[in-house]
């Protein structure tokens, strides 16, 4: 996409490994187009993954807003200390290969 590569800090990474031990994790809902665009990106390449539902758990979507510091957009997704917002082929493709 061209845009800047985001990274979690240190302290940001230990704070979702509190949360998962999982490399991938997605802040996602249920009904988001995008959200399914990575579902089926994982799925196809057989990445295994955590989704955090933001509706339904009230801690997943306190930790997106208040540690990630980003609103509830989805989907957002970490790969090891990358994240990605929205649905960007290309980031997630270039975090699987780190």
């Amino acid at each position: 996409s061209g845009g800047p590569v985001l990274r979690l800090k240190p302290e940001t990474a230990a704070q979702l490994a509190g949360l998962t031990q999982a490399k991938v994790v997605m802040f996602a809902t249920s009904w988001c187009p995008y959200c399914a665009q990575a579902r089926e990106l994982f799925a196809a390449n057989g990445v295994r993954y955590v989704e955090f539902d933001i509706e339904r758990d009230h801690e997943e979507a306190r930790f997106q807003k208040e540690v990630l510091r980003l609103g509830g957009g989805v989907p957002t997704i970490v790969i090891g200390n990358r994240l990605v917002m929205g649905f960007d082929e290309k980031q997630i493709a270039a975090g699987l290969k780190e």
